[in-house]
């Protein structure tokens, strides 16, 4: 069997898979374009750096993308209940009891835990 280029079943073929590949093509480049756009404004000058040092944008974008990863995976939540009792306490006169809450695990006490270990003369109350 010969090949007939001319077969119009074969051109329509051809056109069909360069259209597919042209598609996929922009929408890759679309992401990116989006993926840089992200990165830039989500990290700013750090970005920049992070171009100039790993060498190129790809480079840098995975990199700081991983990081971006990382820190999502990581449990950060808002201490601010913690930390404004802590605030309170400094500010009216107890200041030994700041070193003695951050003696115990910031990240799993609870406010009931921290206000138990308030010395007995502070009015509980007050929180």
């Amino acid at each position: 069997m010969r090949l007939n280029l001319l077969d119009p079943r074969l051109i329509v073929g051809v056109m069909v898979i360069a259209l597919i590949t042209l598609l996929g093509f922009t929408l890759y480049m679309r992401e990116r374009r989006k993926t840089t756009v992200r990165l830039r404004e989500r990290f700013g000058s750090e970005y920049d750096r992070a171009v100039r040092e790993h060498g190129s944008e790809r480079m840098a974008e995975e990199k700081l993308a991983d990081r971006e990863m990382r820190v999502e995976a990581l449990m950060i939540r808002d201490l601010e209940h913690l930390v404004r009792p802590l605030i309170f306490i400094n500010t009216h006169g107890y200041p030994n009891i700041f070193p003695r809450a951050l003696e115990t695990q910031i990240n799993s006490v609870s406010l009931n835990t921290f206000v138990s270990h308030l010395p007995s003369t502070f009015a509980r109350s007050t929180l």
